[in-house]
């Protein structure tokens, strides 16, 4: 199974987005995947930096048809947002990780993905059990959580994909 072509297209941006959300509005997005769809309560007041970008990201199609990947490195979370699977692609650009806020981990929680400088592009991952929770880097910045039991079972499917030689047998992607 592969995404249909006319999706794969990434266009490369040299500078965030502008700053384009209300931080006083609650926003959800949904994610369509080839294992179901995931809806994430979006938490812009906390972190609106990483939030307005996500969007901005999503309302570019940027998402579409790229794949989840890493799962094998950790059971408990799953990562996209990198059309190279890499997990050294990126937009062309990087954001400095939003303050340390009241939201921390938790079972559904879904962050960018920072390097070690704090600073994040299009990568993001979401918790899918309780061993993600220690086996997540610190320093990631929370932009929301999965809304609902079906969410988290859809981010559940896409983690239990066995990956016997660190590549999953089954590609899921976003749509």
């Amino acid at each position: 199974n592969e995404p249909p072509k006319f999706m794969m297209a990434k266009h490369l941006r040299d500078k965030p987005y502008p700053m384009s959300l209300d931080t006083n509005v609650a926003y959800q997005v949904r994610v369509a995947t080839s294992c179901g769809t995931m809806y994430i309560n979006l938490s812009p007041k906390q972190s609106p930096i990483a939030v307005n970008n996500f969007v901005n990201l999503a309302e570019a199609h940027w998402f579409n048809a790229t794949y989840f990947f890493g799962t094998s490195r950790s059971p408990d979370f799953i990562r996209a947002g990198d059309p190279t699977e890499t997990g050294d692609g990126g937009p062309g650009y990087t954001i400095p990780g939003d303050p340390p806020g009241a939201l921390g981990y938790d079972v559904g929680s879904v962050a960018m993905w920072n390097d070690t400088g704090g600073r994040a592009g299009s990568q993001f991952i979401v918790i899918t059990g309780t061993d993600g929770l220690d086996r997540v880097p610190p320093g990631m910045t929370v932009i929301g959580k999965l809304d609902g039991e079906t969410s988290l079972q859809v981010a559940q499917k896409i983690a239990s994909v066995p990956t016997p030689d660190g590549k999953p047998l089954e590609k899921v992607w976003i749509l």
